[in-house]
């Protein structure tokens, strides 16, 4: 019987086979795990083999979810062991583990290496196939996906095998261009790729790379194609995206100089510093120990990885050059002593010596150490811990008498500080950074708590810091913020409601205060008076609506606040003649009727010293009748100075209108990056924004303001921004506001602009929260009433149906969109896919913000595809609510008009830009990237010229007086109808003289319906109180949410 023949047998002339020897070759082209899943994949019988031919040993690997992939081994070198061409048709750009199980089974196999066959003969499973068909064939190359499209870029780093000893490499790669024409992610370089714009130059350097092993050119080969003007960019090989560009330049020499470092071990080593000249003439520093240096040719490269910068240095002095090894090499501990031995044997050819300076003293410094309290079964959990603002800046520092300052905390004197007070305790481990103790919490308050708090030490109970209790203070109602006993502790004040004496601690809002042995006797006795529900009995005098309602009740208490505030009733009861005091001659302007009784309710205010908000519709002249204000304090001789805080779009504004209604009144303006300091006294107005007083608050806070004055006061309506807290430390004598919508969202933000305006006029934001907030959205009629009442007196509110009737008509128009089928069908499964994914997360997790945020971006996404599927960056790229709106613009240009178009949206504003602009329609453009300048060039284009204006609605929708145009488009509606109103009324408002018609284009059957039926529901709870209260997703229940995705 004959035997079956082997592959050798089919190959008798070949002695050259797969051995292990390969796999030591390879093995650096490897990582270990990919080493470990390839082995894997050979024991588990994977891998089959293919055939074999001249151009290598092909094999068939079964993938992890049984897909083949396709293995070419390819074999190059004298000795036939370089496997670095071998390849695999799998997504992993590098050496894979098919490779490396296929390696296994040919060495297994002890196949013949494919450079051993010549061309003379193929092998192949297939026995009956023609070995000389298959050489003779057309070579079959990858097919190429020219949808994926890549930039060919060129990395510059150390090739591992070399870390050591610096030698650097240039390689291509591949950044992924997407279809938006940015550029992603940065690959392997493949022949597959699909390469776009690559010059020769390029071509010629990717030639010369893929000659070598690893497609990695020694950098001393390469470096003529990066320099010079058509230098090829280059780039640093950290894997970093986007990569970080490689300048390279020539340096004439380098300095040394170096700088102290405290070890972990408590030594002091020295870190040299490199620093030379850049390409611009600069003197630049960097770390030695960040650079790589290689120095193995002509040029010496000096890369430093960090910055992208590459050095050509010119050191050809054998000491200069081993010594920078010796300052980049990072391990070598630089002492004194090593420095001058430096400094003596440098030739100081190419590489000088600073004037080092080697003397240093320590700052000893003993951290603040923190101790975090839980209660747990048996006892107390205390963790150790450090507070991380005690500790000073770890930075070096040289001193003027020319020695250097470390900084160096000592540890253990701050754990000797627990040690003294808990080294008794049961459970307790000195060194431990996590203990238990057996004691409650009463009694380590009692114990321990102040001893430690006295040492310094921070306590914190469940995250919340624990204070030493000072001085306790109690005091009638003379003198403090409502007529009853005030409880205070270190100027705290605390409601008796809140004392917690059984564990002696009583609550402090954002910490807890511990109260010692004869704190808590002398609260005891507070303690048992008789108070009602919520504590205490407490009035505020400023309250008037209390006030008026107690009346005779409280007529026999004789305090001075509470007779001012029935001095004001009294003058409320009569209202405000207009006819009393003119406005001031200084004012150059007429003021309407409404205006001049504006202005009476303004100098109410001032004369009682109050704040107030003055909350007319927009465009009825919040400011000029501010300005007439003003003009009264002008004439008495009183100079100010007075802050006007605004948007700063609308800064400009109120300077031409001084400039125009008051020029004798001095105004700055403090905006811009080359404002001017304000000095400690300025003179009559200072205009200025949110975001300038937020940047310079220790300016504005140190200067005493007659008059505080918050423009579109929206813009402080919550109570937890920096902005608000800036506002809270301002110190003026009394606070003016002015919003046409007072509240957008929420009653919360009448307290939080109240809170400035009239401090604890509205009591504090928890207790406003507990009793008003919640009864108004839920429709509570009384609770609504009690509170119109309470803040009547201090807020003015007309609106343009009522003063302003010479003003022309407004007329707010639907114009209903229908989608075309395409875009219909792509809503319908958008919405049916986030419905599905918004119900399955109500139903998981209800109420949680991560539902929340789910829900809102849902909804976003759905509002997005109501304009147009590209907005999604999904087809159809058509939007039929653009194509009725270029429609209609063009009838309205044709005839004269002049239209705002509003979007929240910046990139429906692009996509309509680049439709007028395809239709040669001129227009202005405004969102919030543009300067003041060119917000105000934009303005007076519209203004002087243009027929169309493009606007953001965050940008643009308030602030702004555009009374050239007459009709109005609102391109995509808003949660709150105040914001589209705002938008609305930068055209419809005092100085229009045609009628004002808005556009508010909604497309059918979408999302956009459900906002409009929204919003009907919040102007009927604003015609109830100022405006509406609408924190939607956290009120809405299971039912509602889901039928916005109708």
């Amino acid at each position: 019987m004959a035997s079956q023949k082997s592959i050798h047998d089919e190959y008798p002339f070949s002695d050259m086979i797969f051995t292990s020897k390969h796999l030591v070759a390879a093995k650096r082209l490897f990582e270990p795990i990919i080493r470990h899943r390839g082995a894997e994949y050979f024991r588990e019988g994977r891998v089959a083999f293919e055939s074999l031919s001249p151009e290598g040993a092909f094999f068939s690997v079964e993938g992890s979810r049984g897909m083949p992939y396709s293995v070419v081994l390819r074999t190059k070198g004298d000795k036939g062991d370089d496997l670095s061409a071998s390849s695999c048709n799998c997504p992993y750009d590098d050496f894979c583990k098919h490779i490396w199980a296929s390696l296994l089974t040919a060495i297994n196999d002890k196949l013949p290496l494919p450079s051993g066959l010549g061309i003379s003969k193929s092998f192949s499973r297939a026995s009956g196939e023609s070995w000389v068909r298959d050489l003779i064939k057309e070579p079959q190359h990858p097919v190429r996906d020219p949808k994926k499209r890549f930039r060919l870029l060129f990395l510059i780093g150390p090739y591992p095998s070399y870390a050591f000893r610096s030698k650097l490499f240039v390689r291509p790669a591949l950044r992924y261009i997407r279809q938006d024409g940015e550029l992603g992610a940065i690959s392997n370089f493949r022949d597959s790729a699909h390469l776009a714009d690559v010059s020769d130059r390029e071509k010629m350097l990717l030639s010369s790379c893929l000659e070598y092993e690893g497609n990695r050119l020694d950098l001393h080969t390469g470096i003529g194609y990066l320099l010079g003007e058509k230098g090829i960019p280059a780039y640093v090989d950290n894997g970093q995206t986007p990569p970080v560009p490689i300048t390279i330049f020539p340096v004439e020499g380098l300095e040394v100089d170096f700088r102290p470092q405290l070890e972990e071990n408590g030594e002091v080593e020295f870190q040299p510093l490199l620093a030379y000249i850049d390409s611009q003439g600069r003197r630049q520093h960097v770390a030695a120990r960040e650079c790589l240096l290689d120095r193995r040719g002509a040029e010496k490269f000096l890369f430093h990885p960090l910055s992208g910068l590459l050095a050509l240095v010119p050191v050809d002095n054998g000491t200069e050059n081993r010594a920078l090894d010796l300052l980049v090499n990072g391990l070598l501990p630089w002492r004194p002593e090593n420095i001058r031995e430096l400094e003596r044997l440098l030739p100081k050819e190419q590489i000088s010596l600073a004037e080092v300076k080697t003397e240093f003293r320590f700052s000893d410094n003993i951290p603040r150490l923190t101790l975090d309290i839980t209660e747990v079964p048996q006892g107390l959990e205390f963790s150790v811990g450090i507070d991380h603002a005690s500790l000073p800046d770890s930075e070096v520092s040289l001193h003027a008498d020319g020695y250097w300052v470390i900084p160096r905390v000592d540890y253990q004197a701050a754990l000797k500080q627990v040690s003294r007070s808990m080294g008794a305790s049961e459970g307790f481990s000195p060194d431990a950074s996590l203990f238990r103790v057996n004691m409650t919490l009463v009694q380590f308050l009692k114990e321990k708590a102040h001893e430690l708090l006295a040492a310094g030490l921070l306590l914190r109970l469940n995250s919340i810091p624990i204070h030493p209790a000072g001085e306790i203070r109690i005091e009638s109602a003379s003198g403090v913020d409502w007529l009853d006993l005030r409880v205070s502790i270190d100027g705290q004040d605390i409601g008796t409601h809140s004392l917690d004496l059984s564990r002696r601690l009583l609550s402090a809002g954002d910490h807890f205060i511990v109260l010692d042995d004869d704190q808590v006797d002398r609260l005891i006795h507070l303690n048992e008076l008789d108070r009602g529900k919520s504590g205490s009995f407490r009035l505020y005098p400023n309250d008037i609506a209390t006030v008026q309602d107690l009346g005779s009740l409280i007529d026999g208490i004789d305090d001075p606040r509470l007779e001012r505030s029935r001095n004001i009733i009294a003058r409320l009861e009569t209202g405000f003649d207009t006819r009393q005091e003119p406005p001031s001659p200084l004012l150059r302007a007429k003021l309407r009727e409404y205006q001049k009784t504006g202005l009476e309710w303004l100098r109410f205010l001032e004369r009682y010293n109050l704040g107030g908000i003055l909350a007319d519709d927009m465009g009825l002249g919040k400011t000029i009748q501010t300005i007439a204000l003003l003009a009264d304090t002008l004439r008495r001789g009183d100079a100010g100075p007075y802050l006007i805080v605004a948007p700063v779009s609308v800064v400009p504004n109120w300077a031409s209108e001084f400039h125009r209604f008051l020029p004798e009144m001095e105004v700055t303006i403090h905006i811009g990056t080359d404002r001017a300091p304000l000095g400690k006294a300025p003179r009559g107005v200072v205009l200025t924004s949110y975001q300038i007083l937020r940047l310079d608050a220790g300016e504005f806070t140190s200067i005493s303001w007659h008059l505080l004055c918050l423009d579109e006061s929206q813009n402080i309506k919550n109570a937890a921004t920096k902005t608000y807290k800036t506002v809270r430390t301002l110190s003026a004598d009394r606070a003016l506001a002015l919003s046409g919508t007072p509240i957008e969202n929420s009653v919360m933000e009448l307290w939080a602009v109240m809170d400035i305006v009239n401090p604890g006029l509205l009591g504090t934001r928890e207790a406003f929260k507990r009793h008003y907030a919640k009864a108004v959205h839920a429709g509570n009629g009384e609770i609504t009433s009690n509170l119109r009442k309470r803040i009547a007196p201090f807020i003015l509110r007309r609106t343009k149906g009522i003063v302003a009737s010479e003003l022309p008509a407004r007329e707010e128009v639907l114009y209903k969109v229908e989608l075309s089928s395409q875009e219909a069908r792509f809503y319908t499964r958008l919405k049916e896919s986030m419905r599905a994914e918004v119900k399955s997360l109500i139903d998981a997790k209800p109420g949680s913000l991560k539902v929340a945020n789910a829900i809102l971006m849902a909804l976003l996404r759905l509002r997005q595809a109501a304009i147009s599927p590209i907005l999604l960056d999904e087809k159809p790229e058509t939007s039929s609510k653009l194509d009725v709106v270029i429609q209609l613009l063009e009838t309205l240009l044709a005839e004269g008009h002049k239209v705002l178009i509003f979007s929240q949206f910046v990139k429906v504003l692009s996509l309509l830009r680049a439709r007028l602009e395809a239709k040669e329609m001129e227009y202005a453009y405004l969102d919030g990237s543009l300067g003041t300048r060119a917000r105000e060039q934009a303005i007076r284009s519209f203004k002087n010229a243009k027929g169309i204006f493009l606007i953001s609605l965050k940008a643009g929708g308030t602030g702004l007086n555009l009374t050239e145009a007459d009709y109005v488009f609102i391109l995509d509606p808003w949660w709150n109808p105040a914001v589209e109103s705002q938008a609305i009324d930068r055209s419809h408002r005092i100085g229009q003289r045609r009628p004002v018609i808005a556009y508010k284009f909604i497309a059918t059957g979408t999302v956009e319906e459900r906002i409009i039926e929204l919003q009907e529901q919040k102007r009927r709870i604003a015609n109830e109180l100022l405006s509406f209260d609408s924190s939607l997703i956290g009120r809405m229940d299971r039912e509602e949410i889901l039928a916005l995705f109708r």
